[in-house]
Order: C-alpha cells, then sequence, then structure tokens
C-alpha cells in the first residue's frame, strides 16, 4: 500500500514504532520502580506516588489470588476515574484475569446481561453505586463481589468501612494489607487483556475482545504521535472504563511514566480549578467537553496555558471551537478517529503539521486505512470516491467475546470493517461522511437505537417504537423516541421520560419523545427509522450528508 499519508507526519513520529515485547503489568511496574517517588495519581488535592500505587497494586493482586482468581477469569470492573481503578486494572493484569469494563451507571438489566455474556467470575464497584449492582451481581450467582468506597484510597479516609451485606468483600482492606506478594503471570503478547462491550456495527452490545498486544501497541503509537514523555501529565476527565479514556490517558501515560490527574465526573468548574493547580500537559474529550470550555463565563479567572496538546473525538468538532480553544489555552486541540474495535485512535491530524478542516486526520505509525465499496467491501476505492472505512493495524481486535459468526463479518482477512462512510484524500487525509449503521453520537457516547428501543418497548403501554439521533447543537445528535400505544393506554410524555431514566443509562435517555398514530413501515413490516430521520433532518433544512 502506498502510504502517502507519512509525508504529513510531524518529524518527531516515526513511520514504524518499535513496541516492547513485555506485557502491562510489567510495563506498569517498570514505570513505577523507575521513579518510585514521582507522582502518578493526583485525586481530590492528594498526591499519589508511583510506589505507593504500585504496592497498592500487588497487594491487591495477592489479596485476589487467595480468593481464587487466576489467569483467564472475566472481573467486571466499574468504577469512575480514581485510584481503585487503576489498582484493579494492573491487578488484574498481573493475574493475568481480564476486566470486563462497565459503566458505574448501569441499571440492572445492563449488569445482568452482560456479566452472564461475559461469564464473569466477579465484579469491583463503588458503594455509591449499591443498588443495583449488589443484586444483580447476586441474582447472576458472582462468587467474588467487592465493593469500595470512592474515597477509600486517600488519606483523609477514617480507616472504617461502610456495611455493605453478606458474601461482600471490602476493597480498602484487600489493597491495605500487607502482602508477600504474589508472582506476575507471563502474560503473551496474544492473550486476552480487557473486554469492552460495544454495539459495533450491528447496535447489539458485544464484547470487543482486546489483547495485550493490541492495548501496547496503540498507546505506543498515540505515545510517539503526541510525544508523551515523562514530564507529562494528563487530565483524565474521559472515563477509563471507555476505550478512549483507557489508552490515551491510563495507558499512554501511565506505561510512558507520566502522571495523572483524575476527575470521576466532567464537571466545568472542577476542570478549570484543577487545570489552573495543577497544570496538566494534555487532554483528551468530546466536543461538547471543549464547547463547554470555550463557553465558560469565568474562564479569565483561570490558568490553562499548560495544556500542549488536546486530542477530540466521538464526534465531529467544529473547526470553530478548535480555534477558539487554541486561542484561549495556546495549545493544540486535534480531532482524531477510533473504534474500540480498534482499541482507540487509529488516525488524527498531526501535532505540528497540517490539520485539515473537516477530516479525522491521517493514520498512525503501523496503520493501513482505505476505502472500500459499500456493497462487497472487496473494492478498493479512488481517492474521492465514497465508500466504507477500513482499518488494518497490531490495534485491530481478537474479535467478538463468543461470537464468531459476528467477528467474521466485521474482521475480513486482518481489515477491520468500521461502518462508517467516508472518503480520503490525494495525499492520505480521511473524511466520514456518515454512518452505515444507524448509531447515534450524542455528547461523544455512542448510542445504539435498538438498546433504547428495547427498553421502552418493555413498558406495557407501548405498542411500538422507532429511536432515531436528531441534530443538537450541543450534543452534536440527541436522541429522539417516536411512541405509539396501546389502544386505551393514556401514557404522558412525563411518565415514560421517567421510566426511561430508571431504564437506562442517563445519556440513553431520550431528550424528545413524540407519540403517533402510526409508524412508518416497510411492505414486509419493518419500521423505516430512515423516513423519521429524513422528516427531521427536513425541518432543519439539512439532508444527511450534511450532518
Amino acid at each position: 500500500m502506498n502510504k502517502v499519508w507519512l509525508a504529513h507526519y510531524d518529524s518527531f513520529v516515526p513511520s514504524s514504532v518499535i513496541y516492547p515485547k513485555d506485557d502491562l503489568y510489567i510495563l506498569f511496574q517498570r514505570s513505577a520502580t523507575g521513579a518510585s517517588d514521582k507522582t502518578a495519581l493526583v485525586f481530590f488535592d492528594e498526591e499519589i506516588t508511583y510506589g505507593q500505587l504500585l504496592s497498592w497494586t500487588d497487594n491487591f493482586a495477592a489479596a485476589l489470588a487467595a480468593e481464587g482468581v487466576t489467569k483467564g477469569d472475566r472481573i467486571m470492573l466499574s468504577l469512575p476515574n480514581c485510584p481503585q481503578f487503576v489498582v484493579a486494572y494492573y491487578a488484574l493484569q498481573k493475574l493475568g484475569a481480564v476486566p470486563v469494563m462497565i459503566n458505574p451507571m448501569s441499571v440492572a438489566r445492563e449488569i445482568e446481561f452482560k456479566c452472564t455474556d461475559a461469564e464473569a467470575r466477579g465484579i469491583i464497584a463503588l458503594d455509591l453505586f449499591l443498588d443495583p449492582f449488589l443484586p444483580s451481581a447476586q441474582k447472576v450467582g458472582l462468587d467474588l463481589i467487592i465493593f469500595s468506597g470512592i474515597f477509600d484510597l486517600h488519606s483523609g479516609h477514617s480507616g472504617e468501612s461502610a456495611e455493605r451485606g453478606v458474601g461482600v468483600q471490602d476493597f480498602r482492606e484487600m489493597v491495605m494489607t500487607e502482602s508477600s506478594g504474589v508472582n506476575a503471570v507471563n502474560n503473551g503478547l496474544d492473550d486476552l487483556a480487557v473486554i469492552i462491550y460495544t454495539g459495533g456495527t450491528t447496535g447489539d452490545p458485544k464484547g470487543a475482545m482486546l489483547s495485550q498486544m493490541n492495548i501496547i501497541s496503540n498507546a505506543w503509537a498515540i505515545g510517539s504521535w503526541f510525544q508523551i514523555q515523562v514530564e507529562d501529565r494528563g487530565l483524565a476527565v474521559l472515563p477509563f472504563f471507555h476505550g478512549f479514556g483507557m489508552q490515551v490517558m491510563l495507558n499512554t501515560a501511565l506505561l510512558q511514566g507520566a502522571s495523572l490527574v483524575l476527575m470521576p465526573q466532567f464537571d466545568i468548574e472542577s476542570l478549570f480549578k484543577l487545570v489552573d493547580q495543577y497544570k496538566p500537559t494534555c487532554m483528551v474529550g468530546v466536543p461538547t467537553m471543549f464547547t463547554a470550555i470555550n463557553n465558560f463565563e469565568d474562564r479569565s479567572n483561570y490558568d490553562l496555558s499548560s495544556i500542549r496538546v488536546a486530542c477530540s473525538g466521538g464526534a465531529p468538532l467544529p473547526f470553530s471551537i478548535k480555534n477558539e480553544f487554541e486561542a484561549f489555552t495556546g495549545g493544540k486541540l486535534l480531532e482524531g478517529y477510533g473504534l474500540t474495535e480498534s482499541t482507540c485512535a487509529v488516525c488524527s491530524n498531526p501535532v505540528e503539521g497540517l490539520n485539515r478542516e473537516g477530516t479525522i486526520g491521517i493514520p498512525m505509525p503501523d496503520v493501513e486505512m482505505k476505502i472500500v465499496d459499500i456493497e462487497t467491501g472487496d473494492i478498493d476505492l479512488l481517492p474521492g470516491e465514497i465508500g466504507e472505512i477500513v482499518v488494518k493495524s497490531f490495534t485491530v481486535m481478537l474479535g467478538y467475546y463468543k461470537n464468531p459468526t459476528v467477528t467474521a463479518e466485521t474482521i475480513r482477512n486482518g481489515w477491520l470493517y468500521s461502518g462508517d462512510i467516508g472518503r480520503v484524500s490525494e495525499d492520505g487525509f480521511f473524511e466520514i461522511l456518515d454512518r452505515k449503521k444507524e448509531m447515534i453520537i450524542a455528547g461523544g457516547f455512542n448510542i445504539y437505537p435498538t438498546e433504547v428501543e428495547n427498553a421502552i418497548q418493555n413498558h406495557p403501554d407501548v405498542l411500538e417504537v422507532a429511536v432515531i439521533g436528531v441534530p443538537d447543537e450541543y450534543r452534536g445528535e440527541t436522541v429522539k423516541a417516536f411512541v405509539t400505544l396501546r389502544d386505551g393506554a393514556k401514557l404522558t410524555e412525563e411518565t415514560l421520560s421517567l421510566y426511561c431514566r430508571e431504564n437506562m443509562i442517563r445519556y440513553m435517555v431520550p431528550k424528545l419523545i413524540e407519540f403517533r398514530e402510526s409508524l412508518p413501515k416497510s411492505p414486509i413490516g419493518k419500521i423505516l427509522r430512515k423516513e423519521l430521520k429524513a422528516e427531521e433532518l427536513a425541518k432543519t433544512g439539512k439532508d444527511d450528508h450534511e450532518r
């Protein structure tokens, strides 16, 4: 393949990266032992050194091993960005166990499905979410249930643990119990390291299996692209349970010996205070975050000039937002692209070189990308022709857990079929025009209409439902549900909205609900989301290619 994009690489970025041969835990251990007194994490005004973090990690690994956790065991990991997440993540890697990422805001239905589908043995979660996590964990029969308080590893902790019920292990006690240690398992680079659930190209939740090599190669490529050094400090505001936050912040920073400032949740005022106080040099986010930064009314009272480089993904980044952010901070804001199935970023605009408006940039080191025809996926298209984006790299997932059929449809001859429709310029800049499937991206979150529809359909008064994404100035898209009711039902928008908030993650809840007598259907009775989408876009004066 003629990699014309190499001509646009920054001078410090290699065309190919030399990757380490060690696994994730050994690389983390090497960072920690090489700079044990250096700050690894900042969490609520407390700085945690690499030496302390490694000690906690090894203690927790020993405690897990004492509970019988061994190589290959799947353990649900449901924590926000806090020291406990980092400790649990690398402790599981030490044992060769597999973290299965799950959003702490998940509802019971989602928890139970993923625990069962992943054949999980245990779960590590937060006290704040005892309900629904504890009942769900007990319902599916997990034999290892561990809960932590958000400040369990903070020096201000009283040392007392909350009452959590019979059969629940205490995270703090496991971490603070000194251990003689347990030997690290020798993980092969092709061994399974993490499972992250995604709707993929079909909308049905599937566990993307990422190998040690997937994660390490992606972290090293990202590190070379953004010139991450031990002196850097990242602002970790995107959640680690999502591939974007896990890779660009957690693994890329800590495996390179850099530091992280942790934010358990996004709050604009807290963000400004943390940047002003701790001077992070890099961050990743979604366009809505950068919009909020630009529009923060008190921004002149804070200093954000420490930010050297920021990366935006998850949704298109308007150039106006990029330009204002750069003018305000003095740093660079780059639009990039990646998928859970490709571990994370595989494409980005350069840091110092050309940033072409409306594009996702150029492929990163050791990544091949091309455009193929939509119908068969077998014909390579020429620059400027519209088709499906496909990717080949060391970062392409092993496959979907227990789903060989969909894996074979998604990965063909080593090429990952993204489901995104786009084109490439003569000199290698890629552009996304549309999505092959009907995934909604709202505020950087991937939302799959089928999941939202299934939740709404469970309401006894609902006859039919169709969900689409509609344009939204702030979130990029927002969720709209079209609903028909059963005869005699008197369901209101307020009541249905409350039902949705109780049965799905907050960002999936439809912001707009429209009741209709009927929904458009094909001759065989399939609900036509496309017609509903066209109606909504007509109201805005846009067509599908202007999204």
